[in-house]
């Protein structure tokens, strides 16, 4: 018998939701743990690995015999707990922060049910795997990834190596190879014994096999057991758990090292459902600042605060599985995500609304003469805020308007009055759009008192947003394929048309913003773009509205940078990427730049997540692609239904600078633009704190973004990352606490300061 050993790893790739709806997945989860347990007690020298909380969940909390069954194995050692995830999640698109949220929520579980460490990450259907992974995976506490895509057709990669992250951390990774992640029930016993003798004959000492009825669950069948028996008279060949296998790989010396990001499988699923993309973004957002303002009013957090966010995080993070996030679930599957994530929204923003009324209930108003605006900066950094209401213009009807807003220390703002969502107001009074950009400290806030003393009546003129109009086009792409983009060479179809300009105005001019609108036409498709320039900022705001009726068709926003001969850099999962243009299309994060030797230019996204690039001179973003749901190419029957078609908006914002040094200060206009400023309309009122907090919390130096604030104690309380490619000498104040605290953070590293 060969001294080589195939480690068979029992397991059942489950999808929770795919081409069915949650609910089913739900019953078959029961199903597939059941026969597990049950194939257990029959084979007392069988093991079984199983991803992923809220599978356990769903056993727990509906049929706890077999959760005690489940839970004597694992204390047996023999039902193996993998994974340490709420689900196998998206490995490409994913934020860094909802991967670390990933493990807190997953391992948490993990530890309080069965008293488990889990150190071995588990997502082996994700469609690649982003570059900032091992370092998040490190910081998360896992020592050990398993994987498959991108799979052998793809990338040519070792069976195990050390992948490597850009911050020094290490993570050791196996692929799952030869044949991937399950062995299906359609498999002949000639098809499985091939399977296993090229396993065995694929050169590796120690060589894993993956078996089990996977996809819609099942795990190891009978009749595979029994084949499994027979192999193991003419070959070496035994049942292992993924812990046993990497303890013996570890000791390996040699072993290969990989760095960088793991591409491309289905760069047709960067960019597939906007819909999914925009909810997962919006509701990161809202958890993100009732996070961060549970954890300044820490003193009034309540438990039904924590398990209300609790709640809202965990059907967040059950989202971001890997065939709801990426776009290639049924059309179904989607009328329950968007519900769900509707529903973390809402708690989430109710949280916020009520601690943002806490917070200005306590200041004492009493020298607002005709009412004002408390205005909270959500980020550790002092910045300007747009802040824009609908409301009254003369709410007391003394026949003049508003015209300004005045700090306490008697800095007065203009007010420029805008469109409002409609055209008129309550009993038909004056009505508009308030609008004013405004200086706040940070993480903390400034009321303004309304006046209408006129301050400011230059014009912001549109010049801006009339530069950036003439950089950026529409292009068609003819994209017949399926919603992965099977069969891609990496682009998703060649270029058939451009929108036409049919009309351009200027809809605004005042001392605040300019807005210029432009109207395209492409077949029966229109296109609306909004430009608006503000004064002060170093950004210009694209609004786009789209209504898309182009089937088989992608809709692409192109940018002509002007910087030539650069790279490509975007945002990354706690990372940033540089690439060399090429014609493939790639993932993203929320920002994407051309980087010259002279300039940077930058396109922020509130939730696009794909481009290509022919040359650092055009950029690319892809707006959508309408094609039908979860058709594998070449097996739609047309009832599926289209992604995409009909009205959308997208929102983007444009801005540059001269240099390279982008990584100062790119990141961080990314998120004030991404997560603006939060207000409240306030009365006259006594109460205890002053008009003007000052600086709350202050994070610094300016490569340094922020991660998470969390107020639960188990947590950490707030975590940053660090852009540059160097060590900073990094320093966060909490004037509250009295906390400074000073710290050297190394390149493009994740860094926690704990809670004191």
């Amino acid at each position: 018998m060969s001294s080589k050993c195939l480690y068979l790893i029992p397991n059942a790739h489950l999808d929770p939701v795919w081409l069915w709806p949650w609910r089913d997945g739900y019953s078959e989860a029961h199903n597939t743990i059941q026969s597990a347990v049950d194939r257990l007690k029959e084979n007392p020298d069988m093991t079984f690995s199983c991803s992923s909380s809220s599978i356990y969940e769903w056993i727990e909390e509906a049929n706890p015999t077999l959760f005690n069954e489940m839970k004597l194995l694992i204390e047996e050692g023999r039902f193996e707990i993998v994974g340490g995830w709420t689900v196998q999640s998206d490995t490409i698109i994913a934020s860094g922060e909802s991967l670390i949220q990933q493990a807190i929520y997953g391992k948490k579980y993990f530890k309080k049910k069965f008293n488990k460490e889990v150190e071995i990450g588990y997502s082996v259907d994700s469609f690649g795997q982003n570059c900032g992974l091992p370092k998040i995976l490190a910081h998360s506490g896992f020592k050990y990834y398993v994987m498959h895509r991108p799979d052998g057709r793809e990338k040519q990669l070792p069976n195990v190596f050390w992948w490597n992250g850009n911050d020094g951390s290490q993570i050791l990774t196996l692929r799952t190879v030869p044949h991937g992640y399950n062995t299906n029930n359609d498999l002949s016993k000639t098809q499985f014994f091939e399977l296993v003798e090229r396993a065995i004959l694929s050169g590796c000492t120690h060589q894993t096999f993956f078996m089990g009825v996977g996809d819609h669950g099942g795990g190891p069948t009978k009749e595979q057991i029994e084949w499994v028996c027979e192999l193991q008279t003419k070959y070496n060949m035994k049942y292992s758990t993924l812990e046993n296998y990497f303890k013996i790989v570890e000791k390996q010396k040699d072993l290969p090292e990989i760095e960088g990001e793991l591409t491309h499988h289905a760069p047709g699923c960067y960019s597939a459902h906007s819909g999914i993309k925009r909810w997962i973004s919006r509701c990161g957002l809202e958890l993100s600042k009732a996070e961060t303002l549970l954890t300044l009013n820490n003193d009034r957090a309540t438990e039904n605060d924590r398990q209300i966010m609790d709640s809202a995080w965990r059907n967040y993070l059950f989202n971001h599985f890997h065939d709801i996030y990426p776009g290639s679930s049924i059309e179904s599957a989607y009328e329950d995500a968007r519900d769900s994530l509707g529903g973390a929204t809402d708690q989430a923003k109710k949280i916020k609304i009520r601690e943002l009324h806490r917070m200005a209930k306590q200041i004492n108003t009493s020298s607002l003469k005709e009412g004002g605006i408390f205005v909270f900066n959500p980020l550790p950094w002092q910045r300007k805020g747009i802040i824009e209401v609908d409301t009254f213009m003369d709410p007391n009807s003394t026949g003049k308007d508003f015209h300004s807003l005045k700090a306490v220390d008697g800095t007065s703002y203009p007010i420029q009055w805008n469109r409002a969502a409609v055209n008129y107001g309550p009993c038909l009074s004056k009505w508009g759009k308030l609008t004013a950009l405004v200086d706040l400290p940070a993480m903390g806030y400034q009321t303004f008192s309304l006046e209408k003393d006129i301050v400011d009546e230059t014009s912001v003129e549109p010049h801006n947003a009339i530069k950036w109009f003439k950089r950026i086009a529409f292009e068609v792409i003819y994209d017949i394929k399926d919603v992965w983009a099977h069969k891609s060479t990496g682009r998703l179809g060649e270029t058939v048309g451009i929108a036409k300009l049919v009309k351009t105005e200027t809809l605004e001019k005042g001392p605040v913003r300019s807005r210029y609108r432009a109207f395209y036409q492409y077949a029966d498709s229109s296109i609306i773009l909004d430009l608006i320039h503000y004064a002060g900022l170093n950004f210009t705001q694209a609004d786009l509205r789209v209504d898309w009726r182009e089937i088989n068709h992608t809709l692409k926003m192109a940018v002509n940078t002007g910087v030539e001969n650069g790279l490509v850099a975007s945002e990354q999962a706690y990372d940033i990427i540089e690439r060399q243009p090429d014609d493939y299309e790639q993932p993203m994060h929320h920002w994407l730049a051309a980087v010259g030797n002279l300039e940077t230019v930058a396109v922020i996204s509130d939730s696009t997540f794909a481009y290509d690039s022919f040359g650092t001179d055009k950029l690319r973003l892809t707006i959508l692609r309408a094609v039908p749901y979860a058709v594998h190419t070449d097996f739609s029957h047309g009832d599926e239904g289209v992604i995409d078609i009909g009205e959308q908006t997208r929102r983007f914002w444009l801005t540059g600078k001269p240099g390279v040094t982008y990584r100062d200060w790119l990141p961080r206009i990314s998120q004030e633009a991404r997560f603006g400023v939060e207000y409240v309309m306030e009365s006259n009122h006594s109460g205890d704190n002053p008009r003007n907090s000052g600086d709350r919390v202050v994070l610094k130096p300016e490569s340094l973004t922020m991660g998470a604030c969390i107020t639960n104690e188990e947590f950490p309380s707030f975590r940053v990352y660090n852009n540059s490619n160097s060590a900073v000498k990094s320093q966060l104040i909490i004037s509250a606490s009295g906390i400074d605290i000073v710290k050297k953070i190394a390149p493009n590293s994740i860094f926690t300061y704990k809670r004191h």
